[in-house]
């Protein structure tokens, strides 16, 4: 997030180099340099929810210090989509078949925790993020349609997502 402010006063602009300090609830997050009375920061380190941001001014000379208003900055958690994909395509009955969830955010970070693989209601098993992706080897015991999906459960910064049910069909040996 980046967060800029402007300093003026009656007495115009104060001078370039000054610097101003961007506090969350008191505590400061960055600072910033004043050019041509603007300065800005820019922070990755703020939690979820919503922080009460100030920025502040020391003064200097003919320039007394001073506080901005309070402006509210919420964090929200990303977004999530996940696809789910299978190799090998198509397979055999009783043949291994790797199932693989990529699930990618809709802003910065790599998502973690586990993602579900589901047949219908139940659940196949369970694969943990690395790199965004999960992996799960079942067999499928018969030839017949199944409707497999993948339900990413979330984090702390990513909600969770289900990629769309990929209908699997694997072939009975000739």
């Amino acid at each position: 997030v980046t967060f800029t402010a402007t300093v003026s006063s009656n007495n115009g602009v104060p001078g370039n180099g000054a610097v101003i300090s961007f506090r969350d609830n008191g505590i400061e997050v960055g600072t910033g340099t004043l050019t041509s009375g603007v300065a800005s920061v820019t922070t990755s380190g703020l939690t979820l929810g919503t922080h009460p941001m100030t920025a502040v001014y020391g003064g200097y000379a003919a320039y007394r210090a001073a506080t901005s208003n309070v402006v509210a900055q919420g964090i929200n958690q990303n977004s999530t989509t996940t696809v789910l994909g299978s190799t090998p395509s198509p397979s055999f009955v009783g043949q291994p078949v790797t199932l693989t969830a990529a699930v990618t955010p809709s802003g910065a970070g790599t998502p973690t925790g586990t993602v579900s693989f589901k047949l219908g209601n139940t659940v196949l098993g369970t694969g943990t993020l690395s790199g965004g992706v999960a992996s799960l080897v079942t067999r499928f015991s018969s030839a017949a349609n199944r409707l497999v999906q993948a339900a990413y459960s979330g984090d702390a910064g990513n909600t969770g997502s289900t990629g769309k049910t990929l209908t699997y069909f694997p072939s009975a040996l000739l």
